[in-house]
């Protein structure tokens, strides 16, 4: 949270809505975004009891900074709480969105970029924890937001003209397992293109 020193006359209340514990710095304050799930808890006095848990993940910002902080922290699934609740669920999922789109992906390429490396020197890559932790969170975030909506739609000129379908179009039906990290990376974020190794008469043929 920032010093008390900050102005507290407006405020605006953001959301971490990932598995990660962001700190940053805006304006010279420093700032902290705990992770989703992360709660205080408020305990009676005389019972001892949890009577309440108070989200840390949603933290109060100055007006003045929020959108600072947003273009900031957007690309990590931080978000501005909207002031209508009815947008509330929808800006969540954005962030989501974002989150999967921004930083998890770049995650993601950064060490398939490293396998595709070990492999063109001839090593063998070892798949760290970090690396299926992320590859996990990236299949259930898609899971989640698909059962809420499908990500993406796609239309077809056969429904809008009203024609009978092609004989050729068959329906391909995605069979990644959950457990085959390996071929969903593949899948989802290919690796880079080596350039092919020329021919031994293509190198003849350069020395001439």
């Amino acid at each position: 949270m920032p010093p008390q020193d900050i102005e507290r006359s407006v405020m605006k209340k953001m959301m971490n809505v990932t598995l990660e514990t962001y700190k940053t710095q805006c304006d010279s304050y420093p700032f902290i975004f705990p992770k989703m799930g992360t709660y205080k808890e408020v305990k009676d006095e005389v019972t001892g009891e949890i009577v309440d848990k108070i989200p840390l993940n949603i933290v109060e910002v100055p007006d003045r900074l929020a959108p600072l902080l947003y273009e900031q922290m957007k690309s990590k699934g931080v978000f501005i709480i909207p002031d209508n609740p009815e947008e509330f669920e929808e800006a969540k999922r954005q962030a989501m969105i974002n989150y999967l789109n921004g930083r998890l992906k770049t995650r993601i390429s950064n060490h398939l970029m490293q396998k595709d490396e070990y492999e063109r020197k001839g090593s063998t890559f070892q798949f760290t924890e970090t690396f299926n932790e992320a590859l996990r969170w990236d299949k259930e975030i898609r899971h989640v937001l698909n059962q809420q909506k499908p990500m993406r739609e796609s239309g077809s000129f056969l429904d809008h003209f009203n024609a009978e379908p092609l004989p050729e179009i068959r329906e391909v039906k995605d069979e990644t397992k959950a457990s085959e990290f390996e071929d969903f990376a593949k899948s989802k974020y290919p690796p880079r293109r080596m350039r092919p190794v020329k021919s031994t008469s293509e190198l003849e043929g350069a020395n001439v």
